[in-house]
Parts: C-alpha cells; structure tokens; sequence
C-alpha cells in the first residue's frame, strides 16, 4: 500500500463520516420510519373502517331477511288486509274499533293554552284542543 492509496482512503473515510453524510443518513432514517407510521395508521384506519362496512352489511341482511318475511306474509291469503289494518286502523261492516293510548304519552301538565313556555308546533295545536277543551 503506498502512499496514494492511504490519502484515497482517507478522502474517502472523511467524506464518508463527514456531518453531512451522517445528517443525510439520518434523515433517511427518520423518512423511512415516518413512512412506516403512516402506513401502519393507515392500516389501521382501513381495518376500522372494513369492520364498520362489515356491521352495516349484518345490519342490512337481518333488515333483509325482516322484509323477506313480511312479504311472505303479505303474499299469504289475507295479509294485505292485515297490513292495511294495522296501518290506517281500517274495519270491516259490524266492527268496532278501539285504540288503547299508553300513559306513557298522556302528558301531566298543566292545561291551558299558554301553559308551556316552549311553544312548537306540534304543542301549538294541543294547546288549542286543551283550550277549546277537546
């Protein structure tokens, strides 16, 4: 080895563990695992999000299967009939029809037309039957 060589190598040993090599391997290190984090919380973004399609999937075979048999129902000799009934309150000739109302809609406030300070719509036409006595 002579002389030449050792000054080559050292060129090479200075340039190569110089500030500047050690920075730019650095950043390539801190890139590389910048890189995997994102994609690890992608990963993870992705699985959640395949379990949340996966729940909405269930979801809509039982709303499935609940309509499949509703129409076998409605297909049956009279289910038609029932549905209307059921929906719109329909009798036949000689019927009579009664409606139970739970308490748990009764409402305990007072009556009077202005006797809630929270006027909606839907309270705007109660208390007028209230007032009128209805």
């Amino acid at each position: 080895m002579n002389y030449r060589d050792f000054q080559e190598r050292k060129k090479f040993e200075h340039i190569f563990y110089s500030s500047w090599s050690i920075f730019l391997v650095m950043a390539l290190f801190f890139l590389s695992i910048a890189g995997a984090l994102s994609l690890w919380s992608r990963g993870r973004a992705i699985k959640a999000e395949i379990a949340e399609l996966q729940a909405e999937i269930s979801e809509a075979k039982k709303a499935k299967e609940i309509g499949v048999k509703k129409l076998e129902e409605l297909g049956m000799s009279g289910g038609i009939e029932a549905e209307a009934r059921g929906i719109f309150n329909l009798k036949k000739e000689g019927e009579e029809l009664v409606i139970f109302m739970d308490n748990k809609n009764m409402s305990e406030e007072p009556k009077g037309f202005w006797a809630s300070t929270k006027v909606s719509q839907t309270r705007v036409w109660q208390n007028i039957k209230n007032w009128l006595g209805w």
